[in-house]
C-alpha cells in the first residue's frame, strides 16, 4: 500500500493479489463460519449468511427451502444456484447486507479513520487458492484458513511495521502459520486507487471517497502469448461514504 499526500486530499494506492482471499466458490462452510466470527458477525447471523452462500453456489434443479425467500421480496428473483461470477452477487444473498459486503469504517479517540473490512475485502471469485499472500491477507481470512490466532496477530502486527520481503525472514512464520501462507501472489492481482478529500473545516480528512480498481491477470508464459496482461475486469466507485 502507497499512500500520497496532496494539499486537497490523499491518495492510497494498494496492490492486492487475489491470493489474499478465500475463493467464495470453494471455501467450505467452516471457513466461512470463521470469516464471519473474525468480522464481528453474531453466531446466529453467521450460520444465515454462510448457509445462504453455499444454497447460492451448489447447483439445485428442484430448487431449494431458501428459494422461497428470495420470491417473497421485491421484485422477486431466484437464486442462480451456480458459481457466483462476480463477488457483487453476494449482495442479493439471504443476510448480506451493504455494511457486510463493502465494510465500514470507524474513528479512534483521536478521530483517524480506520477501515473494518467486508466481504468484497475478503473474498474472491478468481483462482484456486491453496496458500495465501502473509503481507495482504486481511485477518478475517488468515483466521479462517486456520492460522492460530496468537500467529495471526504478530503477523499483522509485524507487517504495519514493515513487510515481509524475503524469504528467509518469513520462512519462520510461515512454518507457523503451517503451510497456509506463502510470500507473494499468484497470477492475478487487484491494483486499487482511492483518493480522500481534505475538510477545510475543521482540518481533517473527509468520509468522502472516490476509488477505482481493476483486476489484472499477468501472463506468466510468454512463450504461448505475447500478450503481457489481461484486465480482467475495471470498476468505478461514484463515491463511498
Amino acid at each position: 500500500m502507497f499512500q500520497m499526500a496532496f494539499p486537497t486530499g490523499v491518495a492510497t494506492v494498494e496492490i492486492i493479489p487475489e491470493s489474499a482471499r478465500l475463493n467464495v466458490n470453494r471455501a467450505t462452510p467452516v471457513e466461512l463460519l470463521r470469516l464471519l466470527a473474525a468480522m464481528g458477525v453474531a453466531a446466529d447471523r453467521a450460520m444465515v449468511v454462510a448457509e445462504a452462500i453455499v444454497d447460492w453456489r451448489t447447483e439445485n434443479p428442484g430448487g431449494s427451502p431458501l428459494d422461497q425467500f428470495y420470491l417473497s421480496m421485491g421484485p422477486t428473483f431466484l437464486p442462480r444456484h451456480a458459481s457466483l461470477e462476480q463477488i457483487e452477487e453476494l449482495l442479493y444473498v439471504r443476510g448480506v447486507t451493504p455494511d457486510l459486503f463493502h465494510g465500514t469504517w470507524a474513528r479512534d479517540a483521536n478521530g483517524v479513520l480506520s477501515r473494518l473490512p467486508g466481504l468484497k475485502d475478503c473474498l474472491t471469485v478468481y483462482g484456486i487458492n491453496d496458500a495465501y499472500d502473509i503481507n495482504t491477507t486481511p485477518l478475517p481470512v488468515l483466521l479462517a484458513i486456520g492460522v492460530p490466532p496468537d500467529v495471526a496477530a504478530m503477523i499483522v502486527r509485524r507487517r504495519m511495521e514493515r513487510p515481509f520481503l524475503t524469504a528467509g525472514e518469513a520462512a519462520p512464520v510461515l512454518a507457523m502459520a503451517g503451510g497456509k501462507l506463502r510470500l507473494g501472489g499468484n497470477s492475478t492481482y487487484t491494483l486499487r486507487a482511492t483518493a480522500t478529500l481534505r475538510t477545510q473545516a475543521p482540518a481533517m480528512v473527509s468520509d468522502l471517497r472516490r476509488s477505482v480498481a481493476m483486476v489484472v491477470k499477468f501472463n506468466q508464459n510468454m512463450k504461448d502469448d505475447l500478450t503481457p496482461y489481461w484486465i480482467l475486469r475495471w470498476h468505478d466507485n461514484a463515491g463511498t461514504n
